[in-house]
């Protein structure tokens, strides 16, 4: 019988117990894994996440180039339908879930 078991996350610097069996197996301890398409890490941070997701759109929008660029015949409405058709739900797909593992950014420093 053969699994596709998914590798289990083990949390924090906890001493590592034997790893959990489906069907008498194995399932290694992974530092991270894929569940419903959201990279979790064993600190929940979604850094992996973060950087996946960046590397597909940054991937599909170089797809899209031709017909997004500037010299594109296409009509700006046209544009805009393909970023939010295409583009759009790549990078917010669970984006309730991983949301809140953004970092916000630094408030500026003011002199006194």
């Amino acid at each position: 019988m053969q699994t596709n078991a998914r590798p289990s996350i083990l949390r924090g610097a906890e001493k590592v117990p034997d790893p959990p069996k489906l069907y008498r197996r194995a399932i290694n301890w992974s530092k991270d894994t894929k569940y419903l398409g959201v990279t979790l890490d064993s600190r929940l941070t979604y850094d992996k996440h973060i950087t996946n997701i960046n590397k597909k759109t940054r991937t599909a929008k170089a797809r899209l180039y031709p017909l997004l660029g500037r010299k594109s015949k296409l009509s700006l409405k046209n544009k805009l339908l393909l970023y939010k058709t295409i583009l759009r739900p790549i990078m917010t797909y669970a984006s309730p879930v991983w949301g809140g593992g953004l970092q916000p950014p630094p408030e500026p420093r003011q002199n006194s």
